[in-house]
């Protein structure tokens, strides 16, 4: 079973991964997807998701020495990640899958930079992972 992370990496998404868990291709050809099935947001998020597969790649060294307690964290924001982009009710209709791509890959990206110097740029403590996924919820703006 891959992690969503390796999966972001085989760009495009199929129309499954917008309303369930993330169903990837293998195939990395965007041209095979007709545009015009998914909606502007939905589209621009997906192709969003290239910046957070290129985000793995740089740290995919020090995650593969790191072993099972950094990728377990990362799979653990990016559970998170997907649960909030299947399942979030907006009622102020704010929420949009382009910006909550921008979300995890920032929220990452900058924990990553924070943990660079003592744990080579992953998420070593499952600390370091809450905090990614509590800033992450934060740019929902929702009090709940």
């Amino acid at each position: 079973k891959r992690t969503f992370g390796e999966r972001a990496r085989d760009f495009p998404l199929t129309v499954a991964s917008i309303s369930a868990p993330p169903v990837l291709s293998t195939t990395p050809n965007r041209d095979a997807y007709d545009e015009s099935m998914f909606t502007t947001d939905a589209w621009q998020g997906m192709l969003k998701l290239k910046e957070y597969a290129t985000l793995l790649e740089e740290i995919e060294k020090e995650e593969t020495e790191c072993g099972d307690i950094c990728t377990g964290n990362r799979e653990y924001v990016e559970e998170a990640w997907q649960i909030v982009a299947t399942e979030y009710y907006d009622a102020r209709n704010t929420f949009s899958q382009t910006g909550w791509v921008d979300a995890l890959t920032s929220s990452m990206r900058r924990a990553l930079i924070r943990t660079r110097k003592a744990h080579g740029g992953v998420l070593y403590t499952r600390e370091q992972a809450y905090d990614v996924v509590r800033t992450m919820m934060l740019t929902l703006g929702d009090k709940y």
